[in-house]
């Protein structure tokens, strides 16, 4: 049967455009910071492509391009829905989301002495190695091995498919990069941090996630 029309299927899909729109919409409306949802998948995405480009796999690339078309949409329609929880928005819906991330980013206005290797010391001025000994004293053990398996297999597995032209595990690497990215951001702006992982519980789904891959590949 003939492939059907770029735009026919692209309209088909809206249903999932929408629902998709939705879930970031109100994700968004509880944190603003959740636009960062919208940034992995255009990265999924753009990476797809370039690993479809780079094996030749045209077909591919025309559905990556239907995909990021309805991704658009529901980019716009999420911030839509977030702006409906967020009346005070409303008079600059590009510039107050914005600055309410950077203030977030950067709480100074409330301290909270926080505990670390036994001294209280101010959550303003957490130092950089503040959340990673969290992550390493909260987690269990046998959690971070498996963790860390799951890293070191996906370098391997990465080096092997650029070796053979076969397949990258992009999925892998956006549940990586979700777990390294925001506290490497937070690090970076010296962000306010209190009660340990408080903040980035958040990222527990994506370690999990990881870690039974990395164990998925030791019992092998």
């Amino acid at each position: 049967a003939a492939p059907r029309p770029f735009w026919r299927e692209l309209a088909a899909r809206w249903p999932q455009g929408c629902w998709l729109g939705l879930v970031l919409g109100l994700g968004m409306s509880v944190r603003n910071a959740g636009a960062i949802l919208i940034a992995y998948l255009f990265a999924l995405l753009l990476a797809r492509a370039l690993d479809a480009w780079r094996l030749k796999q045209y077909p591919l690339l025309r559905e990556l391009a239907r995909v990021a078309l309805l991704s658009v949409v529901s980019s716009l329609l999420s911030w839509g829905v977030m702006l409906l929880f967020w009346p005070g928005a409303l008079a600059s819906p590009l510039q107050r989301p914005a600055e309410a991330f950077e203030k977030l980013s950067r709480y100074t206005t409330y301290d909270s002495p926080t505990l670390l290797r036994g001294e209280l010391i101010s959550s303003n001025k957490v130092p950089w190695d503040y959340l990673p000994s969290y992550f390493l004293v909260q987690l269990p053990e046998w959690l971070i091995a498996c963790w860390c398996s799951a890293v070191l297999g996906l370098l391997v597995h990465t080096g092997l498919a650029l070796w053979r032209r076969s397949p990258i595990a992009w999925g892998a690497w956006l549940l990586l990069g979700a777990v390294l990215l925001p506290p490497a951001y937070a690090i970076l702006k010296s962000s306010t941090l209190y009660n340990g992982l408080r903040h980035f519980l958040f990222l527990l789904p994506a370690i999990s996630v990881l870690a039974a891959l990395g164990f998925s590949a030791l019992v092998r």
